[in-house]
């Protein structure tokens, strides 16, 4: 019996693995590919930045942003 249940789990262990690598592809496969490489230069940064400031509150349906000043 206790082999028959270690066996059971090596299987379960197997299948566990599989999927957390299947898992990992998939989430590394569904980042945007702009999210992973950095901006050319400022100014191409500032426009992605407020395109996908733009896109999630048209997602979210937010009318109002805070901004928020760093001094240097």
């Amino acid at each position: 019996m206790s082999k028959q249940i270690s066996h059971m789990l090596v299987i379960s262990k197997k299948k566990l693995y599989s999927l957390i690598i299947m898992v990992a592809f998939l989430c590394f496969i569904s980042v945007p590919p702009s999210s992973i490489f950095a901006a050319s230069n400022l100014e191409e940064g500032i426009k992605e930045l407020a395109q996908q400031i733009s896109n999630n509150m048209l997602k979210t349906g937010k009318k109002k942003i805070a901004v928020v000043e760093f001094s240097d």
